[in-house]
């Protein structure tokens, strides 16, 4: 069986486990993390958003539950295929949207080696273009919940959608800006360089371990 069943206080049928995915596609696909143990998912948006589940409910592969959100319960509609992916559809304000979830353990990502702040930027003839921050932070069931700023764009906290590293090499999407990086992280886990391609231009990105101090947000001007 690939989920574990539990009783609810409520008499109700729950299944267990961590999984990983993606809710939603094209401008709205974000990472997201369901917690079945504990009833709760986690969308990886511009914050960590968190929802409790209700009414969970399985019959045979089929698996039916509530999210409850501000505006009312929102219903979820999955399957669990041969390959033991978790995917359906949510229904939201009328309109469907696609997830997709696998399971896996509460064991830390390997890309939790990378948490905390990194700062720099896309290099053109090796001067910075375009200042450039990732903040990688800890999310639930072991998972690591990224974002970017682009503080000369004016732009804070938008989500990566996709991330992997493996070894040394670094790989992560942002699907909604067909944005994606290809690079290696330093043996001494201090920095990260690669390529960032968007669309048809492929700029280089270095970044190093920082802060955020006066980077998110410039300093206010001072009179003369």
């Amino acid at each position: 069986m690939l989920l574990a069943l539990a009783g609810t206080a409520h008499g109700q049928q729950a299944f267990g486990g961590c999984w990983v995915g993606t809710l939603g596609a094209g401008a709205n696909l974000r990472r997201a993390v369901l917690d079945a143990a504990h009833g709760t998912l986690h969308v990886m948006a511009r914050t960590l958003s968190t929802d409790s589940l209700r009414e969970v409910r399985r019959t045979g592969d089929s698996i039916t539950f509530r999210v409850v959100l501000a505006q009312g319960a929102t219903p979820f509609r999955g399957t669990v295929d041969t390959n033991g992916a978790f995917s359906g559809t949510l229904t939201r304000e009328g309109q469907a949207h696609p997830f997709r979830f696998t399971r896996t353990g509460r064991a830390p990502d390997p890309a939790s080696v990378l948490l905390g702040y990194w700062r720099g930027g896309l290099e053109m003839n090796g001067a910075i273009v375009l200042r450039i921050g990732l903040e990688f932070a800890p999310a639930p069931c072991g998972q690591v919940y990224v974002t970017m700023d682009s503080p000369d764009q004016g732009s804070e906290n938008l989500p990566v959608t996709s991330l992997d590293l493996t070894g040394d090499s670094l790989r992560f999407a942002m699907d909604y800006l067909t944005g994606s990086f290809d690079g290696a992280v330093s043996a001494d886990r201090q920095q990260i360089t690669g390529s960032w391609t968007q669309g048809p231009g492929t700029l280089q990105l270095q970044l190093t371990r920082g802060d955020t101090t006066t980077f998110r947000r410039p300093q206010e001007p001072e009179p003369p």
